[in-house]
């Protein structure tokens, strides 16, 4: 049932308003036949990394079992309409702020792509609240909302300065990791006495990520 002063009330009384020429039914439902519904889509947002593996019609959330053929036919089925944002190819349709949000996201694993985007569009540095929120929580930079340098007093957030200073932090964390990477291999190959191998891992690039693999020493 809808609530009361929800959009069907507010239509029953538009119609009652002018009851002159409304039959009993009419009247009552507060629907004349010459009105007409507007149509209305139901989108599923999907921000995932892995693809979609949900359903994709309101059938494969229903359980048929011991239902006659006959009787489902009767039960309409409604195909599921999945947005993947990650595969988007084109945010050009969207108007508002939910363009930047999306590009965001499907950018996020992309470090490159992720700076280009955020230094060429200004509204990441004013960008809204709850658009930061959503972003930051979609692409697992929860840490920067607890940040509140990034936001300022007009309640908009300098998403620019905060991704920037993100992609510095993770460069140099991972330029930690790849030195203790090393130095767990220089250490395991001067035990093995395998010196040869630790001049020529020291040399050639190759043969160091051959090492790594060999050694299970992954990122």
């Amino acid at each position: 049932m809808c609530q009361k002063g929800g959009i069907r009330d507010k239509f029953r009384k538009e119609v009652r308003k002018n009851y002159k020429g409304l039959s009993t039914g009419e009247y009552l439902y507060g629907f004349r036949k010459e009105s007409r519904l507007y149509p209305v889509v139901t989108f599923v947002l999907y921000s995932g990394e892995e693809d979609w593996d949900g359903p994709n019609s309101l059938y494969e959330m229903l359980d048929f079992t011991g239902i006659p053929v006959g009787l489902k036919k009767m039960i309409p089925d409604y195909k599921v309409n999945v947005i993947d944002i990650r595969k988007l190819k084109d945010t050009s349709v969207f108007k508002t702020d939910v363009r930047q949000v999306f590009d965001f996201i499907r950018c996020a694993k992309d470090k490159k792509a992720l700076q280009e985007l955020v230094e060429k569009d200004d509204y990441y540095k004013n960008m809204e609240e709850d658009a930061f929120d959503v972003v930051s929580r979609c692409t697992n930079t929860v840490k920067l909302i607890e940040t509140k340098e990034y936001y300022r007093k007009d309640g908009r957030v300098d998403m620019c300065k905060a991704i920037m200073d993100w992609l510095e932090e993770s460069r140099e964390e991972g330029i930690q990791q790849e030195a203790e990477r090393f130095n767990q291999l220089i250490i395991f190959l001067a035990e093995q006495d395998r010196m040869d191998d630790l001049v020529r891992a020291a040399k050639d690039q190759k043969y160091q990520e051959r090492l790594f693999r060999e050694l299970n020493l992954t990122r």
